[in-house]
């Protein structure tokens, strides 16, 4: 029974040391924009929105990226 207890215990700290918080993501996906990464930063800030993490700097990071890489046509979906 303490063997099962340990085993549960590591793998549930395993999933919560390599989940990531919206804190995070995001400060990658900036990263990333700065780098001139585009697609990149754009799978991150989508991957947010999956999570259901929204906020206008969210929406209006998305929409730099989509016009730096030219493809405004893009937006429509999200609106």
């Amino acid at each position: 029974m303490k063997r099962a207890s340990i085993i549960l215990y590591l793998f549930f700290f395993c999933i919560a040391s390599f989940s990531q918080s919206p804190k995070t993501l995001f400060s990658k996906a900036e990263k990333l924009y700065k780098e001139d990464k585009f697609k990149d930063a754009i799978e991150v800030y989508e991957s947010l929105l999956k999570q259901k993490f929204v906020g206008t700097a969210l929406f209006y990071n998305i929409g730099n990226c989509y016009f730096k890489l030219e493809e405004l046509k893009t937006l429509r979906k999200f609106g």
